[in-house]
């Protein structure tokens, strides 16, 4: 009798061991948005995220999410500066096998190659709003405008 006690412990250990170790190996990496959540693009969109917001790229199958400004030294309106400043916001850019990437696009100055990231070309039009001396920013209110195309290697030449 205490025999067969030990081996039905046994073989439940060693069944949800199984099935633990099943639910692991066969879950998908998660992407980071929740699919519903995400503004959905084609080649060519223009896009305008808020920071934590998500765009779906449908070709290639990439997400890019707007992770936050890291830099705004802009020359706010009703100030004389030698220097027009720069701002620079931060993506986090998903393939469909879950990959993640993070890229920084400044604006003024990014170079095009420098913004190409898992078939996603990713130009920064705007950010909004201007700085406006003498009010500060919140994180919360930054917007950005993108324009996405997709980029093949193969067809560069």
């Amino acid at each position: 009798m205490c025999l067969k006690k030990n081996v039905n412990k046994i073989a439940l250990v060693f069944m949800t061991g199984f099935i633990f170790m099943f639910l692991i190996l066969t879950c998908e990496k998660e992407f980071i948005p929740i699919s519903n959540q995400a503004i959905t693009c084609l080649p060519g969109d223009t896009v305008t995220l808020s920071i934590g917001e998500v765009a779906y790229f449908q070709h290639p199958g990439a997400y890019i999410r707007f992770d936050t400004i890291t830099e705004d030294s802009r020359c706010p309106i009703n100030v004389y500066c030698f220097w027009p400043g720069q701002v620079t916001a931060r993506f986090i850019i998903q393939n469909r096998a879950g990959q993640t990437e993070q890229i920084e696009i400044s604006s003024p100055g990014s170079k095009d190659l420098q913004n190409i990231v898992a078939g996603v070309d990713l130009k920064l039009l705007q950010v909004l709003p201007y700085p406006v001396y003498p009010e500060r920013i919140l994180p919360e209110e930054y917007k950005v405008v993108i324009f996405l195309s997709y980029y093949d290697i193969q067809y560069v030449r």
